[in-house]
C-alpha cells in the first residue's frame, strides 16, 4: 500500500475514534485532512512522508492541536471567530476553508509544531492513576512519594489535591479539579483511602511549564475544541498547577528514573506512574525502564516499598515477565487499562494487578478488581 494512502486510512480511523469518543468537530476536520491528502494538497505536503507509526504518534491529532491553537491564540482570527467555542453552531466547510488556508500560510510552522508529541495531560486519567495509587498503599499509612514520567506539565502531579465524586468514593480537597465519571461499570469499588503526596516529581522530554502562558494555550489545543467540560478541567488543573510552581524535569524518562530510583527515600511508598505514555518512547526505553523497575521491586522492602501504576493501552503495557502483552495490532482498539505492580511480600514474589479497565478521556471506567 503506498505511504499516503496508509495516512488516509490511518486518519479516517482516527476520526471514527473521535466521533465516538464524542468530538464530531474533530472527527469532520480530520476527514477533511485525509480528503486534503487524498487530493494531494498541503495536508499531503506536510505528512506524505511521514517516517513514524501515524496512528501510534498519533499525527492527525498533531494536526488538529496546531490549528486550535491557531484560534486559541488568537494567531488566526477566522479560525477563532469559528470554531465552537465561539460558534456552537459551527460549519465544517467553512471552517475548512479557513484551516486550509492557515496551512499553506504558515507551512513552515505546522511543519515544527507536529515535529512534537501531541500535550494531552488528560486530567479525568487521574481517577485511574489515583485508584491505582490506592490499591498500591492499600496497607501503607506512612510517607507517600511519586515520579511521574512523561508528564508534560505535570498537571498529573497534583492528583491528590483534585476532588473525587465516585460512587464509592468522595474526596474534596477544594482546589477546583472536580473528576467524576459519566458511567461506573463492573464492581463495586473498595479501598478508596484519602492519599497526601509528601514529594512529588516529573519529568518528560519536552516539559511544558503552565505558568508560561503559551505552554498552558498549547495543553489546552490538545483538548478537542467541541467538548468545553474537558477544557473547563485542564483549565482548573493549569490553574492548581501554577499555584503549587509545578516542575517538571527535562529528561529522558529512563536514565531519569535509574537515578531517582537509586535516591529514593528510604521511609516511604514510592509509586513510580504514568498515563498514556508508553507509546511514545522507542522500545529499548521501554525495556530499560522495565527491567530497571524489576531489579528496583527486589531491593524493595516493607518499610520502603515500591509500586508501579499505569493507566495505559493494554497493547503496549509489558507484563512482570518482561514481554510485551500484545492483544492486538490495532492500537487502541482492545482499550486501556488501570494496571499496578508491586512486590508482594506475604508471597515473596512481583505481582501484577489489572484493577479496570478505563476510556482514555475518563469518561467510564469498568472496574474488576
Amino acid at each position: 500500500m503506498p505511504r499516503s494512502e496508509e495516512i488516509i486510512d490511518a486518519f479516517k480511523k482516527q476520526a471514527d475514534w473521535c466521533f465516538e469518543f464524542g468530538s464530531p468537530f474533530t472527527s469532520q476536520l480530520i476527514t477533511k485532512l485525509a480528503e486534503n491528502i487524498g487530493a494531494r494538497g498541503i495536508v499531503f505536503e506536510l505528512v506524505g512522508d511521514w517516517q513514524g507509526h501515524i496512528i501510534a504518534d498519533a499525527l492527525a491529532l498533531r494536526l488538529c492541536g496546531g490549528l486550535h491553537f491557531l484560534a486559541l491564540s488568537g494567531m488566526s482570527q477566522q479560525l477563532q471567530a469559528n470554531y465552537p467555542a465561539s460558534n456552537p453552531q459551527w460549519n465544517i466547510e467553512n471552517i475548512w476553508s479557513i484551516a486550509e488556508s492557515e496551512l499553506i500560510a504558515r507551512q513552515e510552522w505546522f511543519a515544527d509544531f507536529i515535529k512534537s508529541p501531541p500535550q494531552t495531560n488528560e486530567v479525568r486519567r487521574a481517577i485511574g492513576l489515583y485508584l491505582g495509587m490506592c490499591r498500591a498503599a492499600e496497607n501503607w499509612d506512612g510517607a507517600l512519594d511519586v515520579l511521574e514520567l512523561g508528564a508534560s506539565a505535570g498537571l498529573n502531579q497534583n492528583l491528590d489535591m483534585f476532588d473525587y465524586d465516585l460512587p464509592e468514593f468522595k474526596k474534596s480537597s477544594g482546589f477546583g479539579v472536580e473528576l467524576t465519571v459519566d458511567e461506573w461499570r463492573g464492581n463495586r469499588l473498595n479501598g478508596g483511602k484519602l492519599l497526601a503526596f509528601r514529594n512529588r516529581a516529573a519529568c518528560d522530554q519536552n516539559p511544558l511549564n503552565a505558568n508560561h502562558a503559551n505552554d498552558a494555550l498549547l495543553l489546552e489545543a490538545y483538548v478537542w475544541p467541541d467538548q468545553n467540560a474537558r477544557l473547563k478541567r485542564v483549565r482548573a488543573a493549569i490553574g492548581l498547577a501554577k499555584a503549587q510552581a509545578t516542575q517538571v524535569d527535562k529528561a529522558d524518562a529512563a536514565a531519569w528514573l535509574a537515578q531517582k530510583l537509586q535516591a529514593r527515600a528510604k521511609d516511604a511508598l514510592t509509586i513510580v506512574f504514568h498515563s498514556v505514555f508508553f507509546q511514545y518512547p522507542p522500545e529499548a526505553t521501554r525495556q530499560s525502564i522495565h527491567e530497571m523497575m524489576v531489579t528496583e521491586f527486589a531491593k524493595s522492602s516493607e518499610i520502603a516499598p515500591l509500586a508501579w501504576v499505569r493507566v495505559e493501552p493494554s497493547a503496549v503495557l509489558y507484563d512482570v515477565d518482561g514481554k510485551i502483552g500484545r492483544e492486538s495490532d490495532h492500537w487502541p482498539s482492545i482499550g486501556h487499562v488501570v494496571d499496578v505492580i508491586d512486590y508482594d511480600f506475604a508471597a515473596g514474589s512481583l505481582r501484577r494487578r489489572i484493577l479496570a479497565k478505563i476510556d482514555p478521556h475518563g469518561r467510564w471506567i469498568e472496574w474488576s478488581d
